[in-house]
Order: structure tokens, then C-alpha cells, then sequence
């Protein structure tokens, strides 16, 4: 077992290309399932500005009477599921990523409460799921755009598709749905914020961070992928 380890580990065959369809990527897939499941429900407390009430009624009051910056601030709970799947995608590529993706969906459908708001079939007609079913599109682009060059530029390409593809369609299903619900446009206009505009700097920042570190993780899975 020794003399295989030493005898490929100066290739590093996986740093540099995805890994082949075996037990050991499997594995890792599953890992990524239950990273993407963690990161539904963990929150990240972060800061957000925000201009007080205050400072529109009586601005010249409240400008007057500011005694810290922290005024302008509020916390902020922030989700880190989309950089989770877009690690996925630059760790496993295409494919397998593909495959992670499909089995944590697949695992929510039926009925396993692992989607933020529960699970089973019925949740493919909640206002959210298009965010869900846009990391199919998502770890396709990513794990194409990755298994080219890598460079800052290559990371920040696959950043900017793969959060906006999320974002894109995740929009776009949450608009249909509400209003076949016949929800007002006002309602429609909150979601979008909510779910979009608030996470949508957060996803772009963290989510960098995130597929500049599924190369190095890639050496440290490589024996079992390999």
C-alpha cells in the first residue's frame, strides 16, 4: 500500500484533472451531498448596511445625534449553500458534480427534510426550489469553465456564471410560481430581494473563496479518488 502511495504521489494525478467515476469519487460526492446539507442549516452572522427609519423621518436629527457607525448596520443571517455547490463543481467537475447534485435533490424529494423549509415532492412547487434545480445548470458551467487553465481569471469567470446562472433562473422559477399564485407584484418584488439581493454579494465573495479552495482540497482527497 506504502510503495503505491509514494509511488504516485509526485503526479498528483487529480490536482490537475477531475477524478474518474470509482468508489473513492463517489465517496467524495457523498461528502459534498453532506457538505450542501450542512450549509442549509448553518447561518453565517454577518453585517449589512442599512439606513435607519430614523433617518428618513427626521434626518437632520438623526445625523445630528449619530454616535457610532453601527448605526448604519444591521446582522445579517447568511446561508452558505451556493458556495458549497460551486465547491462542488470545481472539486469533482462536471459530472460527478452533476451526480452530487442530483442525489442531494433527489434525497430532499423524498421527503427527507433536508431543503431549508423541509422536503418531499411538494417542494417543487415552493417559490425557492428554482434556486435548487439552477445548481444542475450551475455545477454543469462551473465544472466546465474549471477544467480548463486554472487562473485568477478562470475563478473569477466561473464565480460570476455560476452564482448569476443560480441567481438567474432561481428568479425567474420564484416569479412563476407566485404568480400563479396570484401574488402582487410588491410580494414578488420582497422575494426577490430576500433571496437574491441580499445573498447575492455574500455568494459572489464567498463563493470565490470557495472554488479557489477545491483545487488544494483535490490533493487532499486524491488517494481516495484516485
Amino acid at each position: 500500500m506504502l510503495k503505491r502511495i509514494f509511488s504516485k504521489m509526485k503526479y498528483f494525478r487529480c490536482l490537475d484533472n477531475y477524478p474518474e467515476f470509482n468508489p473513492g469519487s463517489f465517496l467524495v460526492a457523498i461528502f459534498c451531498v453532506m457538505l450542501m446539507i450542512i450549509a442549509t442549516f448553518t447561518q453565517l452572522p454577518l453585517w449589512l448596511f442599512s439606513m435607519p427609519d430614523a433617518a428618513f423621518i427626521n434626518p437632520s436629527d438623526f445625523f445630528a445625534n449619530i454616535k457610532s457607525h453601527t448605526e448604519f448596520m444591521k446582522t445579517y443571517s447568511y446561508i452558505p449553500q451556493i458556495p458549497s455547490v460551486l465547491f462542488t463543481a470545481a472539486l469533482l467537475g462536471p459530472r460527478i458534480g452533476l451526480l452530487t447534485v442530483f442525489i442531494y435533490i433527489l434525497i430532499g424529494l423524498l421527503n427527507f427534510p433536508i431543503f431549508a423549509s423541509g422536503g418531499g415532492l411538494g417542494y417543487c412547487t415552493e417559490r425557492v426550489f428554482g434556486y435548487l434545480f439552477s445548481y444542475f445548470i450551475a455545477v454543469y458551467l462551473v465544472g466546465n469553465i474549471m477544467s480548463a487553465r486554472i487562473t485568477s481569471f478562470s475563478i473569477l469567470r466561473a464565480t460570476f456564471v455560476g452564482v448569476f446562472s443560480i441567481h438567474v433562473f432561481g428568479i425567474l422559477y420564484l416569479i412563476v410560481i407566485m404568480l400563479l399564485n396570484h401574488n402582487p407584484i410588491s410580494a414578488i418584488f420582497g422575494w426577490i430581494w430576500a433571496l437574491s439581493g441580499i445573498q447575492l454579494p455574500y455568494d459572489l465573495l464567498i463563493g470565490y473563496v470557495a472554488i479557489s479552495l477545491a483545487r488544494p482540497a483535490r490533493t487532499l482527497f486524491w488517494i481516495v479518488m484516485d
